[in-house]
Protein backbone atom coordinates (compact mmCIF):
# COMPACT_ATOMS: atom_id res chain seq x y z
CA UNK A 1 0.00 0.00 0.00
CA UNK A 2 1.29 3.37 -1.03
CA UNK A 3 1.61 5.73 1.88
CA UNK A 4 -1.27 8.37 2.13
CA UNK A 5 -1.07 11.92 2.81
CA UNK A 6 -4.30 14.11 3.73
CA UNK A 7 -4.52 17.43 3.13
CA UNK A 8 -6.93 20.58 4.07
CA UNK A 9 -7.83 23.18 2.05
CA UNK A 10 -10.15 26.33 1.95
CA UNK A 11 -11.92 25.10 -0.93
CA UNK A 12 -15.16 23.67 -0.08
CA UNK A 13 -16.91 22.83 -3.34
CA UNK A 14 -18.38 19.78 -3.37
CA UNK A 15 -16.43 18.99 -6.17
CA UNK A 16 -13.29 21.29 -6.15
CA UNK A 17 -11.36 19.98 -8.73
CA UNK A 18 -7.85 18.46 -8.07
CA UNK A 19 -5.41 19.47 -6.07
CA UNK A 20 -1.40 18.84 -7.56
CA UNK A 21 1.29 18.81 -5.26
CA UNK A 22 4.98 18.22 -6.56
CA UNK A 23 6.95 16.69 -3.93
CA UNK A 24 10.90 17.74 -3.35
CA UNK A 25 13.72 16.56 -1.29
CA UNK A 26 15.23 19.48 0.78
CA UNK A 27 17.85 20.27 -1.98
CA UNK A 28 15.33 20.95 -4.46
CA UNK A 29 15.43 17.64 -6.30
CA UNK A 30 11.99 16.47 -7.53
CA UNK A 31 10.39 13.30 -6.18
CA UNK A 32 7.34 13.18 -8.03
CA UNK A 33 3.75 14.75 -8.48
CA UNK A 34 0.73 13.52 -7.61
CA UNK A 35 -2.63 14.69 -7.41
CA UNK A 36 -6.41 13.96 -6.07
CA UNK A 37 -9.63 15.33 -6.33
CA UNK A 38 -10.47 18.33 -3.23
CA UNK A 39 -14.22 16.90 -1.64
CA UNK A 40 -15.50 18.83 0.80
CA UNK A 41 -11.87 20.82 1.68
CA UNK A 42 -10.17 17.53 2.26
CA UNK A 43 -7.80 15.72 -0.70
CA UNK A 44 -6.15 12.61 -0.31
CA UNK A 45 -2.91 11.78 -1.91
CA UNK A 46 -1.02 8.37 -2.60
CA UNK A 47 2.54 9.16 -2.61
CA UNK A 48 4.83 6.53 -3.74
CA UNK A 49 7.23 5.32 -0.80
CA UNK A 50 9.76 7.99 0.37
CA UNK A 51 11.83 7.83 3.31
CA UNK A 52 10.25 9.92 6.51
CA UNK A 53 11.84 13.06 6.54
CA UNK A 54 12.18 17.34 5.29
CA UNK A 55 10.33 17.99 2.29
CA UNK A 56 8.91 20.74 0.23
CA UNK A 57 5.16 20.59 -1.01
CA UNK A 58 4.21 22.57 -4.11
CA UNK A 59 0.82 22.99 -5.14
CA UNK A 60 -1.54 23.35 -7.84
CA UNK A 61 -5.09 24.12 -8.76
CA UNK A 62 -6.38 26.56 -11.52
CA UNK A 63 -7.44 29.69 -10.05
CA UNK A 64 -5.34 29.79 -7.22
CA UNK A 65 -1.48 30.20 -6.58
CA UNK A 66 1.55 28.43 -5.81
CA UNK A 67 2.52 27.14 -2.57
CA UNK A 68 5.84 25.88 -1.50
CA UNK A 69 5.09 24.19 2.25
CA UNK A 70 8.05 22.55 4.16
CA UNK A 71 6.37 19.66 5.78
CA UNK A 72 8.23 16.73 8.15
CA UNK A 73 7.03 13.71 6.29
CA UNK A 74 6.04 10.75 8.25
CA UNK A 75 4.27 7.90 6.38
CA UNK A 76 0.27 7.92 6.82
CA UNK A 77 1.24 10.69 9.33
CA UNK A 78 -0.20 14.10 10.12
CA UNK A 79 -2.61 16.27 7.92
CA UNK A 80 -0.92 19.11 6.20
CA UNK A 81 -2.47 22.66 5.62
CA UNK A 82 -3.08 22.96 1.77
CA UNK A 83 -4.89 26.11 2.35
CA UNK A 84 -4.47 27.92 -0.76
CA UNK A 85 -4.88 31.62 -2.15
CA UNK A 86 -7.54 31.98 -4.39
CA UNK A 87 -8.16 34.17 -7.55
CA UNK A 88 -5.18 33.88 -9.89
CA UNK A 89 -7.85 33.49 -13.34
CA UNK A 90 -5.15 33.24 -15.92
CA UNK A 91 -2.33 31.26 -13.92
CA UNK A 92 0.44 33.51 -14.37
CA UNK A 93 1.46 33.13 -10.68
CA UNK A 94 0.00 36.64 -9.47
CA UNK A 95 -3.31 37.92 -9.09
CA UNK A 96 -4.36 41.60 -10.60
CA UNK A 97 -6.53 43.28 -12.95
CA UNK A 98 -6.30 40.87 -15.47
CA UNK A 99 -7.27 38.37 -13.12
CA UNK A 100 -10.57 40.70 -11.99
CA UNK A 101 -11.49 41.19 -15.59
CA UNK A 102 -11.56 37.71 -16.40
CA UNK A 103 -14.07 36.82 -13.31
CA UNK A 104 -16.24 39.89 -13.90
CA UNK A 105 -16.55 38.05 -17.75
CA UNK A 106 -17.64 34.79 -16.32
CA UNK A 107 -19.99 36.45 -13.79
CA UNK A 108 -22.10 37.33 -17.29
CA UNK A 109 -21.65 34.40 -18.57
CA UNK A 110 -22.07 31.83 -16.10
CA UNK A 111 -25.72 30.40 -15.71
CA UNK A 112 -27.12 28.76 -12.34
CA UNK A 113 -27.00 25.23 -12.68
CA UNK A 114 -23.61 25.00 -14.92
CA UNK A 115 -21.38 22.36 -13.89
CA UNK A 116 -18.77 23.28 -11.23
CA UNK A 117 -16.38 26.40 -12.62
CA UNK A 118 -13.15 27.40 -10.79
CA UNK A 119 -14.28 30.66 -11.06
CA UNK A 120 -16.42 29.85 -8.56
CA UNK A 121 -14.36 30.50 -5.47
CA UNK A 122 -16.37 30.28 -2.55
CA UNK A 123 -18.38 27.00 -3.56
CA UNK A 124 -21.42 28.52 -3.46
CA UNK A 125 -22.78 27.13 -7.51
CA UNK A 126 -22.40 30.78 -8.82
CA UNK A 127 -19.97 32.85 -10.22
CA UNK A 128 -21.04 36.47 -8.72
CA UNK A 129 -19.41 39.28 -6.72
CA UNK A 130 -18.53 37.17 -4.30
CA UNK A 131 -16.08 35.22 -6.59
CA UNK A 132 -14.54 38.68 -7.50
CA UNK A 133 -14.33 40.29 -3.88
CA UNK A 134 -12.02 36.89 -3.02
CA UNK A 135 -9.90 37.46 -5.69
CA UNK A 136 -10.00 41.60 -4.86
CA UNK A 137 -9.00 40.65 -1.42
CA UNK A 138 -6.17 39.19 -2.65
CA UNK A 139 -5.31 41.62 -5.39
CA UNK A 140 -1.44 42.05 -5.51
CA UNK A 141 -0.34 38.32 -4.17
CA UNK A 142 2.19 36.62 -5.76
CA UNK A 143 2.67 32.59 -5.43
CA UNK A 144 5.83 31.24 -3.95
CA UNK A 145 8.38 30.59 -6.02
CA UNK A 146 9.57 26.91 -6.53
CA UNK A 147 12.91 25.31 -5.15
Amino acid sequence: MLPRVIGETNIQHPRGGELFVEVFDPKGRSKGTYGGPIKEGRVELMFAPLPQGSYLLSTEHPMALRRVIRVDYKPFGPVYDFNLVLGDADSNGVIDERDLALIRRQIKLFKPGDPWRPDDLNGDRRVDETDLNIARANLGRRGDALP
